[in-house]
């Protein structure tokens, strides 16, 4: 009864701060009607500026507050004259240049003061798209920061001017211009005013085309095919654009602006929005906690279902074919039908083959599946089609960049406590053990909804009047893909049972759902945005993205459940409340430990975003070339390390009963593996990364290029942190991995302040490197002397990998440069890319086996190549096959033994004779 009160006040405070939270509701500053007079070669501008219901389009100019010219200023002439004596009397005029703007009658209106001496463009054709890249120019803000147009735009989000004119400015205030890496012409003025007169104006150097927009909204297809004809369509897409054509037109008739987060035309929460949404959170939220307390009830009156973790079926237990660093017990008679509810029971034999047959089987749903899938969906298909756009796509990853850090803290770490305890109580205690799972969903059920309503109610009502207003829906939908927050204790049960074959299972159906049903909804929002000009095709594209997680991750509980259960799992007992104060506190405690290190992730993961923006122009399209290099390193780096994640129950299970001949073991041979496949998939990475870059990505994606070494480099570093990181986490040295955390991603946002202000761009890069470096130099002595080092065999376990990389480097870049016919070829490009990925294994593990296996090396990789499950299994044991024949020929066979293999065999026969079976 406690408890339940608890929790209803804890609904009652909520409630209260949701409406305090939107007292000061999003308000629209009515204005009185603004007349404008409209001559353009499109009615683009016109559009944009109408959205706003108090502009009216009037036909005389004398009738007009502010004229608009898009690329149609009058010639020399009675017109001109007549609109050169408006000027002076006091009328405004904003003029957006264009290819057919005469410069005669630009100089004659602004009295000389405005002159244009050439333009800059690119010739139409297959090439267009690469010749607008060496014209693009990063803009900066050169006027008054006091000045309204600085106020309500954050120009550091501008996005590059293609297509403009050269001009020569003299008694005008440039208000922004190109920077010094302008190709073209460094300082180039883009945003200019001036007075004429009683008049102001305003000349904008940037060609404005929509191009025939029709047959794009009409068919989905036509609008993924892109846009002829358009100029300079990322900064009509750029969530200020409408706002500085409003801004501009009321200045130049010097009429008060209305704020941009109070604009009626912007892409923000408005009041109605916000009342809507606070409805849907609350109501969500009392949904659960009546769950809760009926659950809570019902599990105290029934404690004997927390033994009910299996399904009941019979099944003897086979060993495995070779010990190795692994020991089995005798095979023995199980509980009726183990054998079709678990699976293969030499799972629940402790010894090295459980996380390298489950790292393995990774390693090749990566290399078969998931890295292919990667390219083809998420690279090719969304960024040449669906989701194109450098500024949306940099914006959309800000947000879920600096929402981690929010994640993360109200985690508290529960995750890996649960992934811990699990893992550690199932071998004495199954019923506390499973009490471990049922408070981290209840946790994160509640914390998830608390995340939805605090932060998504936050940023509705709040952002809109800061200098990233632009993002506030953003946070909001990203928000709601939190919900319902515990779909991950499926995989996290997964690990802590050590069954890593369904956990990966789960993480390619991930894989395959979360990107299919994201670009569904991506294509249909975007079209949407395409059709509503408040927010644009790119704001449109990633609220159909947003909405398309929250889609999938519903769905991926379902299908979670139903997989859970055809795998002989109760599921009802996972999501009863058992779990008591001692779980609780053995849970947070050890998970707010935890937190400090994750936090200190999260933080500097999420403020690099902030400091880009604070130092970078252009930040939100180099936002995106940063995470392009980021993500297609992901594969090769995280498919390696993946077998540090996999020993960490393992480690946990050896080091808490003390076998420290088993634990060095683990150490060693996951050291081994992880250089193996890093190095292997690294090297198949780097030989056709620029082929990748440049043949398969749109134009505007190539600057991610020039920087992909960076990014190799950086990955070779971070590697070196992985194994440290999982073995205080996994013996639970929570405070160690902290303080060891807080030094790299402490180092990490201190040093990108200053790098990014004396390298530019590049000096993310620089911080992430030396930040690892430092980490990696303090963690790995601290792991030694406080838990164990690795029984290390320099050859087997570093130079052997190594040579094997460089050799299986240099064969496929010799490839790759022999077969790529360039830029425009998709076809020979594809052919590079996976063939060089499918050509990586064989010739790798051939090499590797040319320089030296040892026999219990050999043995070990035999036992567990063959617990892969089919389809990959025969590829395991092809694997296997082809590192026995290159070390049979070689001259180093067995030349470099392993260390503690023996020891290790005897400490993992003691661990399995005291396994408790979960019923």
């Amino acid at each position: 009864m406690a408890e339940s009160i608890s929790v209803k006040h804890l609904a009652r405070t909520l409630a209260a701060l949701l409406i305090a939270i939107l007292i000061p509701a999003l308000t629209h500053a009515g204005e009185s009607q603004f007349n404008i007079y409209y001559s353009g070669s499109e009615d683009l501008v016109l559009m944009r500026l109408l959205l706003d219901p108090s502009t009216h389009r009037v036909v005389n100019l004398d009738d007009a507050a502010t004229a608009v010219y898009q690329d149609n200023l009058p010639p020399a002439g009675p017109g001109l004259e007549a609109l050169k004596a408006r000027v002076a009397s006091g009328m405004g005029v904003v003029l957006i240049l264009g290819r057919h703007t005469d410069p005669a009658a630009l100089a004659s209106l602004t009295n000389g003061a405005i002159k244009q001496t050439g333009t800059v463009d690119v010739a139409r054709g297959a090439a267009h798209g690469q010749g607008l890249e060496h014209i693009a120019a990063v803009v900066n803000w050169a006027g008054p920061k006091a000045d309204p147009l600085a106020r309500n735009i954050s120009w550091l989000s501008a996005v590059r001017v293609h297509e403009r004119s050269l001009l020569d400015v003299k008694g005008a205030e440039v208000l922004v211009k190109t920077n010094p890496r302008d190709p073209v012409a460094p300082a180039t003025p883009i945003l200019v005013r001036m007075h004429s007169g009683k008049g102001t104006i305003y000349v904008l150097n940037e060609w404005l085309r929509n191009g025939d927009q029709s047959a794009r909204i009409a068919s989905m297809l036509t609008m993924l095919e892109g846009i002829e004809g358009a100029e300079n369509y990322d900064f009509q897409r750029w969530p200020y654009f409408n706002w500085l054509l409003y801004g501009m037109s009321r200045a130049a008739a010097g009429v008060p602006l209305v704020a941009y987060g109070d604009w009626i035309a912007s892409p923000v929460p408005n009041r109605a929005q916000v009342r809507i949404l606070a409805a849907i959170v609350l109501a969500m939220f009392t949904l659960f906690v009546i769950a809760y307390v009926f659950v809570r009830r019902y599990s105290l009156r029934h404690p004997e279902l927390l033994e009910h973790f299996y399904r009941s079926t019979l099944s003897a237990k086979p060993q495995p074919a070779s010990l190795g660093a692994a020991a089995a017990a005798p095979a023995t008679q199980t509980k009726a039908g183990m054998d079709t509810a678990r699976g293969d029971p030499r799972w629940e034999i402790v010894g090295f083959h459980r996380p390298l047959s489950g790292f393995f089987y990774n390693y090749l749903l990566s290399l078969i599946i998931m890295i292919p899938l990667n390219f083809a969906v998420t690279f090719y298909i969304e960024r040449n089609f669906v989701n194109p756009f450098l500024e949306a796509r940099g914006a959309w990853a800000a947000v879920v960049q600096f929402m981690l850090i929010f994640f993360t803290l109200l985690d508290l770490g529960t995750s890996q406590a649960m992934v811990k305890y699990f893992a550690e109580y199932r071998l004495t205690d199954p019923a506390r053990a499973i009490t471990f799972a049922q408070f981290f969903i209840w946790f994160h059920a509640i914390a998830g909804m608390f995340q939805i309503a605090a932060l998504g109610l936050a940023a509705a009502a709040w952002l809109p009047h800061t200098p990233v207003a632009y993002l506030a829906w953003f946070v909001v939908l990203h928000t709601l893909i939190q919900f319902p927050g515990f779909i991950s204790i499926f995989f996290s049960l997964f690990r802590a049972l050590q069954r890593f074959d369904y956990a990966q299972l789960l993480i390619v159906l991930t894989y395959v759902l979360n990107p299919v049903v994201q670009m569904i909804c991506g294509v249909y929002m975007r079209q949407w945005g395409l059709m509503h000009p408040v927010f644009g095709e790119g704001m449109g594209v990633v609220f159909g993205f947003a909405i398309g997680g929250v889609i999938a991750n519903l769905l991926m509980g379902l299908f979670c459940s139903i997989f859970y259960e055809k795998m002989g799992f109760n599921l009802v007992t996972i999501f009863l409340a058992h779990f008591d104060r001692a779980t609780i506190k053995k849970s947070i405690v050890y998970g707010a430990k935890l937190t400090g290190g994750q936090l200190a992730v999260a933080i500097s993961w999420g403020l690099v975003p902030v400091l880009m923006a604070m130092l970078l122009p252009d930040f939100l399209e180099l936002n995106e070339i940063f995470l392009l290099t980021f993500a297609f390193s992901f594969g090769y780096l995280e498919t390696g390390a993946y077998i540090f994640t996999t020993l960490m129950p393992s480690i946990s299970e050896s080091y808490s009963q003390a076998k420290m001949a088993l634990t060095r073991r683990y150490l060693d041979q996951g050291l081994r593996w992880g250089i193996m496949v890093s190095s292997m998939l690294g090297g198949t990475f780097i030989a056709f990364s620029d082929v990748f870059i440049k043949g398969l990505l749109p134009p505007q994606f190539v600057r991610a290029a020039t920087v992909m070494w960076l990014m190799h480099l950086w990955r070779l570093a971070d590697f070196s942190t992985r194994l440290p990181d999982q073995v205080f986490q996994g013996v639970g040295r929570t405070g160690t991995f902290t303080w060891t955390a807080l030094l790299e991603h402490v180092s990490r946002v201190v040093l990108t302040w200053y790098m990014l202000q004396w390298y530019g761009f590049e000096g993310v890069f620089f911080a992430f490197l030396i930040s690892s470096i430092l980490r990696s130099i303090v963690a790995w002595p601290l792991m030694g002397m406080l838990v164990a080092w690795p029984s290390l065999s320099i050859w087997q376990t570093l130079v052997n990998p190594a040579l094997a990389a460089l050799g299986n480097y240099v064969i496929l870049r010799s490839f790759a440069l022999a077969v790529w016919q360039g830029p425009g070829h998709a076809g020979s490009g594809w052919l590079v890319v996976l063939l060089s990925l499918i050509g990586s294994l064989p010739i790798y593990m051939f090499l590797s086996g040319l320089l030296g296996w040892d026999d219990a090396s050999l043995a070990e990789f035999r036992d567990a190549a063959e617990l892969v499950p089919a389809p990959f299994g025969a590829v395991a044991r092809m694997a296997h096959r082809v590192v026995q024949l290159g070390s049979s020929v070689s001259p180093l066979h067995d030349r470099f033994p392993g260390n503690l293999v023996k020891e290790a065999a005897t400490d993992a026969a003691a661990l399995t004779a005291l396994k408790a079976e979960l019923h």
